[in-house]
């Protein structure tokens, strides 16, 4: 089921949530490796697609990349 999120949701993401493409270039780790991981089921997918298409966001925090 895919909820659209509202203007607070969106506010809310872009404030607790990195792109998942940055927190990559920040640990040195090629975003297409990680897509690999979590279609294998090895990672969890990042949390939010944003109503933008900016790249799914996930937490700061990850340590699993």
């Amino acid at each position: 089921m895919i909820t659209e999120l509202s203007p607070a949701d969106v506010a809310y993401v872009q404030a607790n949530f990195l792109p998942l493409s940055e927190v990559c270039r920040e640990r040195g780790v090629h975003v297409a490796d990680v897509r690999m991981l979590v279609e294998r089921g090895q990672i969890p997918a990042a949390t939010y697609l944003l109503p933008d298409g900016t790249e799914k966001m996930v937490l700061p925090t990850t340590s699993n990349l």
